[in-house]
């Protein structure tokens, strides 16, 4: 019989192998708590999978209570461009309709990340509202790819979680920009790694100066080689907001068809100029 400290050492180190975790489910019935905590730590919902995910948590409440990080993602595969919209499957009406009836057994969780997302506006609208009510403790919020309706919608959605503290953008865009936007009322780490239009850039950096408190930006990623990207970029480094970025990312790739170029810095060191 192994020691309960040693058997809690494996588990851990299978964290992210849910086979080995499920095995180890079924081994051992002491082995069973701890197994569980890392098998259930993620859900990951999708359209085409989604369907038995709220009568597991019906029928078996106490794992709900397990899950830590919920991940909403679409099917949108593309690298590199702003998200697109396809046309909406019964499969994707489905999962606007019922997500609450997920999300309401997910009490605990506090990171939530929404990826690849392609449905049509209607429905990433309801997903988002159904997320933003019924989700209270969310903490940490990564959205990758996905494309809002207005700046204003995107920046609604993120002011609705009251216990947020930290936010990650890649990629993120909308229809429209929208200055007419609530504002943050708590500190928040900000980290941009990529946005591929400078319009939206610039619409995000306006409004993140604008906050109070200010964000802790630790990294923002500006498409360079254009004024406006340029002037962004400037904009950026002189605000308020500038001293404090660790990271940032200047991307030349539409001109040198290579990676972007990084520029590190230390609050301490740098000073902007024009």
């Amino acid at each position: 019989m192994l020691a309960a400290e040693t058997v809690d050492t494996i588990i851990d180190y299978l964290h992210n192998d849910k086979a080995a975790l499920a095995t180890c489910c079924v081994i051992c019935r002491s082995w069973l708590p701890a197994a569980r905590f890392h098998l259930f730590s993620e859900v990951i919902v999708e359209s085409d999978t989604f369907l038995s995910l709220p009568s597991v948590l019906e029928t078996s409440p106490h794992i709900g209570l397990l899950v830590r990080s919920l991940v909403v993602q679409g099917r949108d595969s593309q690298t590199r461009a702003p998200a697109r919209r396809r046309q909406s499957s019964a499969a994707d009406i489905v999962l606007a309709s019922q997500l609450s009836n997920l999300t309401t057994h997910l009490s605990r969780v506090h990171s939530l990340q929404i990826s690849c997302v392609d449905w049509e506006l209607f429905i990433l609208e309801d997903i988002l509202h159904v997320l933003s009510r019924t989700l209270s403790t969310i903490s940490r919020l990564a959205l990758t790819r996905v494309k809002f309706r207005t700046f204003c919608h995107a920046a609604t959605f993120i002011c609705a979680f009251p216990t947020l503290r930290r936010l990650s953008m890649a990629d993120v865009s909308w229809d429209a920009n929208s200055m007419a936007a609530p504002m943050l009322t708590r500190p928040l780490v900000v980290e941009v790694s990529s946005m591929q239009i400078v319009t939206h850039a610039r619409c995000l950096v306006d409004w993140l100066i604008l906050q109070n408190p200010l964000p802790d930006i630790r990294t923002f990623f500006v498409q360079v080689g254009f004024d406006e990207g340029n002037d962004v970029t400037r904009r950026l480094l002189q605000s308020p907001i500038g001293p404090g970025i660790e990271t940032l990312h200047l991307s030349l790739r539409k001109f040198t068809l290579n990676e972007p170029v990084q520029s590190e810095q230390s609050s301490t060191l740098i000073t902007p100029h024009a």
